[in-house]
């Protein structure tokens, strides 16, 4: 078993221990992106299953999406209380065995059940492994290469599980595509014992700030539960209810971390430069290209008449491009210009492409679709989603990094949600599909000017504070 111990950064052992860690934890990622895109394509085969209809099934995204968004704030900062080991690999483990019950589920109850335990264990794998790589490598090119890596696995994932995930749905059913999730889990656990380090198993003899916890898991839960219920049905007063009682329990939690002795995140967090930008950018990043996103998807199923395995095999090249961009492309640049403007300029890219589509109309030949999709989702999103999840962590004390890489996912995945939301509503108020587009670029455009505000770099903590 790998032994990393405080100080022996330099030791050779520990450098070859280091060059472990990032495929192990970016194969838990890549496992998770994937779950993603094979549960867009098992939908239809699922409603063919249970004979419900198809708004009823967004559910198996929408539990989902509810327990990982109102969870990554709790599962980064019990990383840094309870170890970054021990929790990734019971949360990794969990998610497995979530996937098995998702595979047997007799009925829809207990089908929405597990995939919101799924949700619930990827909020506390997903910011454990940002964490575990970024106490493995310090600020500078080498954890800008993990973090291009961790981030290229992503991208590879949803590609696989758009192609892949179509062809064992075709073949075996839906059930096998999520059932094999249970013996992959198991290879990463036992991988990960003997890999990561046991230094990133101590547990800190701090108290978890439980009721914040609670109170930021239903704030972000609620909300999220709004504007997925708003994106389905419209806004009625139900929606509006719950979005004002989301905004209560944020002003709740807001409280609750000014008295708190050890609060889940110290407000004084959100003064760190890199992560207030970060957070505020990510919420524009996947807010922009879920929004497109959706509306492509459309376009090639309804537009152009494509099965779904057929749309997942037009969208690969952006797939193809992302993952290499993420892992070649983007961790040079960050080492050679201020990240903030290399995510800049990947949301500028989803921005143009949002404009291009737009500016075709809804009978745009599907040549210009994939080229779009191409240049948001493989160089776009190539370039801004790294940059972001390092300025994050960028300058916090390492004993925070966790909830630092937890507030940045959250961002990330409300954003999404909010994405969605907007850009089905300006399609339907301006009644043409491809309305969406413009307010999927208008946020893009958003994110960028949060990230360009200051023109010269300065460092975000004073040295030694991410020590």
């Amino acid at each position: 078993m790998t032994t990393l111990t405080a100080g022996a950064d330099n030791a050779p052992s520990c450098e070859r221990a280091k060059r472990g860690l990032t495929p192990i934890v970016s194969a838990a990622l890549f496992l998770e992106a994937m779950t993603v895109s094979i549960t867009a394509i098992a939908i239809p085969n699922m409603k063919a299953d249970f004979d419900v209809s198809l708004a009823v099934l967004q559910w198996t995204h929408g539990a989902f999406i509810i327990g990982f968004a109102g969870l990554l704030l709790l599962g980064g900062r019990v990383a840094d209380l309870y170890g970054r080991r021990r929790v990734f690999l019971i949360s990794t483990a969990l998610f497995g065995l979530a996937s098995l019950i998702v595979a047997l589920a007799p009925s829809l109850g207990l089908l929405f059940t597990a995939r919101g335990i799924q949700g619930a264990a990827a909020a506390f794998m997903i910011p454990t492994s940002i964490s575990i790589l970024t106490g493995a490598f310090p600020e500078g090119p080498a954890r800008n290469r993990a973090l291009g890596t961790f981030n290229a696995a992503g991208a590879a994932g949803f590609s696989v599980g758009l192609v892949i995930g179509g062809l064992l749905i075709a073949e075996l059913g839906w059930r096998w595509a999520f059932g094999l999730n249970f013996p992959a889990s198991g290879l990463i656990v036992v991988a990960g014992i003997s890999v990561i380090p046991v230094a990133l198993g101590d547990r800190k003899p701090v108290k978890l700030d439980w009721f914040g916890s609670a109170t930021v898991a239903a704030a972000i839960g609620t909300l999220t539960l709004a504007l997925t219920l708003g994106a389905e049905h419209g806004f009625g007063v139900l929606e509006l209810g719950l979005v004002a009682a989301a905004i209560l329990l944020g002003c709740l939690f807001i409280w609750v971390e000014k008295i708190h002795a050890e609060p889940l995140m110290p407000l004084s967090m959100l003064r760190i430069p890199g992560l207030r930008r970060s957070s505020l950018a990510s919420l524009t990043l996947l807010g922009a290209f879920f929004g497109f996103n959706l509306l492509v998807s459309v376009a090639l199923q309804t537009g152009h008449g494509m099965a779904a395995d057929m749309a997942g095999f037009a969208l690969l090249p952006m797939g193809l491009l992302c993952v290499a961009v993420a892992q070649i492309a983007t961790p040079r640049v960050m080492d050679r210009f201020d990240i903030d403007r290399v995510a800049a300029s990947g949301l500028g890219l989803i921005a143009l492409a949002s404009v291009w589509l737009f500016s075709a109309g809804s009978l745009a030949p599907i040549w210009l679709v994939i080229a779009a999709t191409t240049v948001a989702g493989g160089l776009g999103m190539g370039l801004a989603y790294a940059p972001l999840a390092v300025g994050a962590v960028r300058g916090v004390p390492r004993d925070r990094q966790g909830v630092a890489a937890g507030l940045q996912q959250t961002t990330l995945q409300v954003g999404g949600v909010i994405g969605i939301a907007l850009a089905i509503a300006a399609s339907t108020l301006a009644n043409r599909p491809e309305a969406g587009l413009l307010a999927a670029a208008l946020i893009a455009l958003a994110g960028v000017a949060v990230l360009t505000r200051r023109t010269t770099f300065q460092p975000s903590a004073p040295k030694g504070a991410a020590q």
